[in-house]
């Protein structure tokens, strides 16, 4: 049969209000739960409207690298409809001070039906000066054509890398930052981004070379972006990122709480909690996001 939204919505919505530990479990009559006091401020959602649940899981702020920069706003999200029918949606902005840099600077990442993506001057919450919005893409703007096509490669695949190991190097063994750059550049390995780098800037280069529109450009690099994820995601390697997710997350998360189960994340908030969240691709090639109580 069809999945009954507003019998989950008013099951949730009518379980007791629950306090543990800093833990609060907060029904919402005709609208859901959520779920929050979490290690890390971590919280869990579900609410459902206009025939469409949603699953969610976020937080609003990690603090990373000595507290040179911060994971903000992070949120993932599954919706289902009547039909079972999945839609993805999550993002994060990183605000970060870099030494030797007047101003801050933060990049914002998200997915909604779009990919958007964007780096500013100044914080998330008060962006100031420089603003380059790469995706939705809005027109070339005062980008440089020539210098993007014979240059980005370049910048990408050796500056990139070569600074990240300086600033890796910069910092003790024993500090958190070393341990993030390190933990960066281990990711990036098993993640394959050089790989989605090197596409994403032959396609730009092809675009400017063949006189694209900024809605043709935008197509292939949704393309691209979405073959590597059907990669990444695949059956061969979704285990290989789960571990290269678990290990970035590790830097931020107890590793005591953290694990893999194949092809997904396991997290495990709490020993007092009997919550365990799993995110990923399971044994039947389905991705999505799953949760458990053990009474």
């Amino acid at each position: 049969g069809r999945f009954s939204i507003a019998k989950l919505v008013a099951m949730s919505g009518e379980l007791p209000a629950l306090e543990y530990n800093g833990m609060q479990l907060d029904p919402k009559k005709g609208e859901g739960l959520e779920l929050t006091g979490l290690p890390f401020d971590f919280n869990v959602g579900i609410k459902g409207v206009d025939n469409l649940v949603t699953f969610d899981f976020g937080v609003e702020t990690i603090k990373i690298v000595d507290n040179l920069a911060a994971l903000k706003n992070l949120q993932f999200a599954v919706n289902l409809n009547q039909d079972y029918q999945p839609a993805f949606s999550g993002g994060l902005n990183i605000d970060a001070t870099i030494p030797g840099l007047k101003d801050d600077f933060f990049t914002h990442i998200a997915y909604d039906n779009g990919f958007e993506l964007t780096l500013s001057q100044g914080t998330t919450e008060n962006p100031t000066g420089l603003g380059v919005q790469f995706l939705p893409f809005l027109g070339w703007g005062t980008i440089a054509s020539e210098a993007l096509a014979t240059g980005a490669s370049i910048v990408i695949q050796d500056v990139v890398p070569l600074m990240i190991q300086d600033l890796r190097n910069q910092y003790p063994a024993e500090t958190q930052a070393h341990q993030f750059f390190a933990a960066m550049e281990d990711f990036a390995d098993k993640m394959g981004l050089p790989g989605l780098a090197t596409r994403i800037v032959d396609a730009f280069s092809k675009a400017i070379q063949a006189g694209l529109s900024g809605d043709q450009l935008l197509q292939q690099l949704e393309i691209e972006a979405f073959d590597w994820v059907k990669q990444r995601f695949s059956k061969q390697n979704a285990p290989d990122t789960a571990a290269a997710i678990v290990d970035l997350l590790k830097l931020v998360l107890p590793e005591s709480a953290l694990s893999t189960k194949g092809g997904r994340i396991q997290y495990i908030p709490s020993d007092d909690l009997p919550l365990t969240l799993l995110v990923g691709l399971d044994d039947s090639d389905v991705i999505g996001v799953w949760a458990g109580v053990e009474l």
